[in-house]
């Protein structure tokens, strides 16, 4: 579709009556939270794929570092890292023993919660309640803003409040994208608002979690790209980092 055509297609659907829209989001998230019917990620990956990583530090440019590496998920201990170009010896230290600990000791169904974009039912429900705005709707994709309880959901932090702040809870923005019908994760961009001190020792400056998602062979939804920025002041000391992370060539195992 040209961007003409796109431009124009866009304001017909915006110019619509609210009752012209198949099924709002709202609808179509309680109806699926009432029947149990999210799509459930599974706890295995059936495939092995490459992963890109380039990390960024403001702050100590001589750590900047760009690599790749396969993750095969289901091999056994050992084996389940091989590194693409670079060495070992060639990864940050830091790097260097996470990827030992992915490699050795991580089982697959770790794996595959961070790999999955699939809703599970608790996700559902979050969707589906009082707490979420949709911000702009079509018939083929919704645009949510999400309350602090979805926040802390969408970057993985299943005990609410326990490892951000609340003020930094109240303080992040979030555009959450779902496609229609099915409501499957699109994209999810969370970000602070405004800069924040935290505990009096910290203070955030920037704080953004942008995550893509893309269709896998099987038809479910995988995390294709997860990048981070974050920048302040703690105990004196600035710090500022971007990390990009890009999953991609998924091979059957």
């Amino acid at each position: 579709m040209t961007f003409s055509r796109f431009i124009f297609f866009t304001a017909c659907v915006l110019s619509l009556p609210a009752g012209a829209l198949a099924s709002d989001f709202k609808t179509l998230a309680q109806e699926q939270a009432a029947s149990a019917e999210a799509n459930m990620a599974p706890h295995t990956i059936p495939y092995s794929y490459r992963v890109d990583i380039e990390v960024i530090n403001a702050e100590k440019p001589d750590e900047n570092f760009t690599g790749a590496y396969r993750v095969n998920a289901a091999a056994e201990p050992g084996k389940r890292v091989t590194l693409i170009g670079a060495s070992w010896e060639d990864y940050p230290k830091g790097m260097r023993e996470e990827l030992e600990k992915i490699n050795q000791e991580r089982p697959e169904a770790e794996f595959a919660e961070e790999f999955w974009c699939e809703l599970d039912p608790d996700e559902i429900d979050i969707l589906a309640s009082d707490n979420v705005t949709v911000l702009r709707e079509t018939e083929t994709e919704a645009v949510l803003s999400l309350g602090p309880t979805g926040v802390s959901r969408f970057i993985g932090d299943d005990d609410g409040d326990r490892d951000m702040p609340k003020k930094m809870l109240k303080r992040m923005n979030s555009e959450v994208t779902f496609s229609k019908p099915d409501l499957r994760l699109v994209r999810s961009h969370i970000w602070l608002s405004k800069p924040t001190t935290v505990k009096i020792v910290a203070k955030i400056k920037e704080m953004d979690f942008d995550t893509g998602c893309s269709v896998a062979p099987n038809g479910l939804s995988y995390v294709s790209h997860h990048n981070t920025k974050a920048s302040g002041k703690a105990l004196g000391k600035s710090f500022g980092a971007v990390i990009n992370v890009k999953l991609s060539d998924l091979q059957p195992n």
